[in-house]
């Protein structure tokens, strides 16, 4: 068998080659950070913010200040420094855009709205949208 050890170095090296670039995928792979769909935790926080009657009373009567509060009460729910936010109410028949400067040199702003109604045991029908934003830093 005429060329067999060159047969065998090649298969060795092939072999080689594979365990290096495996090796190197993994490693890339576990550098790379771990993306986070904040639209999960974004509905979380806004059934919180329904379930809460003083909130909920606020948002309603669309008194002044709720964005802001809104917006601590969802970043102290994230607990996570480097998350951004913007918080919006509106009407139904409103687009609750967003009003702040527009966040660059992020890959991705995770919308999330909730329409939040008044209690059953209320006599006036005044529903309004909470649309948070939602971005790292």
């Amino acid at each position: 068998m005429v060329g067999k050890k060159g047969f065998l170095r090649i298969v060795e090296a092939l072999i080689g080659v594979l365990i290096v670039i495996g090796f190197l995928l993994i490693v890339i792979k576990a550098n790379q950070p771990e993306s986070k769909d904040w639209n999960s935790e974004g509905k979380v926080i806004l059934d919180e913010i329904a379930k809460n009657d003083s909130l909920r009373t606020d948002i309603l009567n669309d008194t002044t200040g709720i964005k802001i509060k809104l917006r601590d009460f969802a970043k102290e729910r994230f607990g996570n420094p480097i998350i951004n936010l913007s918080v919006e109410t509106c009407n139904l028949s409103e687009n609750c855009a967003f009003s702040g400067t527009y966040p660059t040199n992020v890959r991705s702003v995770y919308a999330v709205e909730r329409i939040i109604s008044t209690m059953p045991k209320s006599n006036t029908y005044g529903p309004r949208k909470v649309k948070m934003f939602i971005w790292s830093s």
